[in-house]
């Protein structure tokens, strides 16, 4: 016969179990103090891309103790992306140098924008090699336009560009200076240069002022980076804003995904009206040099430049792409990348790889000077 003490033994041992084995769908459950219920990781569309891809530790989303079915705890309010990137696993944040007392004005920058980033959940990447952009995929890229004698034509975009700061865009020197003319105008939230919809509903902002690195060397490509300042404030949307900064000199490490855009075709002296992505890989610089010596001996590469190298079957750098980014990647589900390198003008088209970046990290001092100086 059953007595009351043993019924609560037994319901006690009942909860136990259960929470040990895990909730089912359904169940309340709390993530970072928000209150959720547990849903299989295919219906969390807040999450989902995580477990998929294994960003996360499952036991951070998991309901129970022990995770069964895959169910994971979906939160009835949007996490804030500072949580989940502080969980994201540490090869796919960027590598900080040591703390130190003061936060860089980079940094600053860098969470300020982070904080308020437009989320765009339809947006897929990496969706095969020399792949078509999607709109708002890269939302920091940006066109060039230089003025074109044309009549039918007002400006042709020449170079790439990455827009880190609302009035502020990143680029090559050399694509400042050398291309006989200065560039006027920068186009925004347009993939397809043909697309007349597309560039209705972008943005087009002439520049008001260009700084070029003072030290800028065009014959070894030395410094080869620049700002450029535009006349107005560029009104961010989901197809519309900034990039942060990746703040250490040193490589990324070896598995980071690393993606180069750009208008550039693969064949030499060619354009693509649409914008193309391709994976890429850092190559250590005593190993780029030792290539670059085989064809220039005069010349060898300074710790302010990158090396990177297309993947098997991508595209690498060519005409079209100089000053747009090597971007690295921290989370793709919020699009949320740094740019690490400014693509130099030793772009090989892949015929004498590898190619040559503009290392940002190395140019802080440089870039906060001019574009954050009140955060300094």
């Amino acid at each position: 016969m059953l007595t009351v003490p043993n019924l609560l033994l037994i319901f006690s041992a009942a909860h136990l179990l259960n929470s040990i084995c895990g909730q089912s769908v359904g169940d309340s459950c709390t993530i970072e103090s928000i209150p959720g219920i547990c849903k299989r990781s295919p219906d969390c569309q807040q999450l989902s891309e995580y477990v998929k891809r294994g960003d996360v530790p499952p036991e951070f989303f998991g309901c129970g103790v022990a995770t069964n079915d895959n169910l994971i705890c979906c939160p009835n309010a949007p996490l804030a992306k500072k949580t989940i990137l502080k969980k994201l696993e540490p090869t796919l944040v960027w590598t900080q140098p040591k703390k130190t007392t003061t936060e860089r004005a980079t940094e600053k920058a860098c969470r300020l924008l982070e904080d308020n980033i437009i989320g765009n959940p339809n947006i897929r990447l990496f969706s095969g090699s020399e792949s078509i952009v999607e709109l708002g995929e890269f939302p920091f890229m940006v066109g060039i336009g230089y003025k074109n004698s044309t009549p039918d034509r007002t400006y042709d975009i020449l170079c790439g560009g990455t827009l880190i700061d609302a009035k502020f865009v990143l680029t090559a020197a050399h694509c400042i200076t050398g291309h006989g003319n200065t560039p006027i105008i920068v186009r925004l939230g347009v993939t397809n240069n043909t697309d007349v919809e597309q560039i209705k509903n972008g943005l087009e902002i002439p520049i008001k002022k260009i700084h070029v690195h003072p030290q800028y060397d065009p014959e070894l490509i030395y410094n080869d980076i620049g700002l450029l300042e535009l006349e107005k404030s560029a009104k961010f949307s989901v197809n519309i804003y900034p990039t942060c900064l990746y703040t250490n000199i040193e490589d990324p490490p070896a598995n980071s995904q690393l993606y180069i855009t750009g208008w550039a075709s693969t064949k030499i002296f060619d354009r693509s009206d649409v914008l193309l992505k391709a994976a890429q890989r850092i190559v250590p610089l005593n190993v780029c040099n030792r290539t670059l010596l085989r064809v220039d001996a005069e010349r060898s590469l300074q710790q302010t430049q990158l090396c990177s190298d297309a993947l098997k079957s991508e595209k690498s750098p060519c005409y079209g792409d100089a000053g747009g980014p090597l971007s690295i990647v921290v989370d793709p589900t919020w699009r949320i990348y740094r740019v690490i390198g400014v693509i130099s003008s030793g772009v090989s088209c892949g015929l004498i790889p590898p190619d040559i970046n503009t290392r940002v990290g190395a140019y802080l001092d440089f870039i906060e000077n001019i574009v954050w100086p009140n955060l300094k």
